[in-house]
């Protein structure tokens, strides 16, 4: 699967908004649900999966939706209780890289211009696009004290 910039942002700040202390954000795998048959998870309004979940469901597939959310775990930007499995994927918190990554781009106009740069330069990995948008925002403090 193609690694999709937008999914990652929209799963970090999604996270930062639900996680607090001894609360945790959870994301079901639909289709591995289904097919396992396991229909005794239950959470808000008698539905399977949060509110949070059905918003970015709205913009990504299930498949992409859990693809993105492991990434994010193997690349060390969100931390996991150790009682997530295959089909609840429970998220304690961003991780430091997180948290950092998600100061970066959490405005449009950085993260546009960072994927602009990014699509310009041909580079597709995380590890240059989150160099890329440290270095937007380094610009963008450098030039907010030259003039």
């Amino acid at each position: 699967m193609v690694l999709n910039c937008d999914c990652i942002r929209d799963i970090l700040l999604c996270i930062e908004e639900i996680v607090k202390p001894r609360k945790f954000a959870v994301f079901i795998d639909t289709e591995l649900l289904k097919k396992t048959n396991q229909n005794t998870l239950r959470f808000t309004n008698d539905s399977v999966i949060e509110d949070y979940q059905y918003q970015l469901l709205t913009k990504y597939s299930n498949k992409e939706l859990i693809y993105h959310l492991n990434y994010c775990v193997k690349d060390k930007l969100i931390d996991l209780r150790n009682d997530s499995n295959s089909i609840a994927i429970i998220v304690e918190d961003l991780t430091p890289k997180g948290h950092q990554l998600i100061a970066n781009i959490r405005y449009d106009s950085v993260f546009e211009k960072t994927k602009r740069i990014c699509k310009d330069l041909g580079v597709k990995s995380l590890s240059s696009f989150v160099q890329v948008a440290e270095n937007v925002t380094s610009e963008l403090i450098k030039s907010h004290f030259i003039s």
